[in-house]
């Protein structure tokens, strides 16, 4: 699987809500990237990187969503594997109410 791919079903899941997620634009036009020696590098998981995802290779997966309040993401970072991809950060993904002004 390329890069561009792992973009085109975060796209794809996103229209399965009614969302064009395709015309948001956070500035990078990526929704994650490589982790290594710096803090962001390549594989850009965006829609103009062709590198092909290998094993052993550690990316973050952190889509956005724009409102009023500001723009919202969650940070994901995986490892792919021979088996798939592990989650390093596993998390609870409820949302919760943190002030009520």
């Amino acid at each position: 699987m390329r890069a561009c791919d792992v973009d085109a079903m975060n796209t794809t899941a996103w229209q399965k809500y009614g969302l064009d997620y395709g015309k948001i634009d956070f500035g990078g036009s990526r929704i994650g990237h490589g982790i290594g020696l710096l803090g962001t590098e390549p594989p850009h998981i965006g829609p103009e990187d062709k590198t092909v995802l290998q094993s052993g290779m550690v990316f973050t997966i952190e889509p956005g969503w724009p409102t009023e309040y500001g723009c919202f993401q969650a940070e994901t970072d995986v490892v792919l594997t021979e088996e798939g991809c592990e989650v390093l950060n596993p998390m609870d993904w409820n949302l919760r109410i943190i002030s009520t002004s």
